[in-house]
């Protein structure tokens, strides 16, 4: 989706590029949210063990 945007990006003008722009900003965050999480739950479970012992 994001590489979709990006190529449009290239092509847009005014209130389109603009709108792309928005789209691709609110996708970027969305990933860093959610590669956030996954590096939480990996360390979380890596501490999970040696809880248990």
């Amino acid at each position: 989706m994001r590489t979709a945007e990006k190529n449009r990006r290239e092509r847009a003008r005014g209130k389109a590029l603009a709108d792309i722009e928005a789209d691709l900003e609110y996708l970027d965050n969305c990933l860093e949210k959610l590669n956030q999480e996954i590096e939480e739950l990996t360390q979380a479970n890596q501490q999970w063990p040696e809880k248990v012992k």
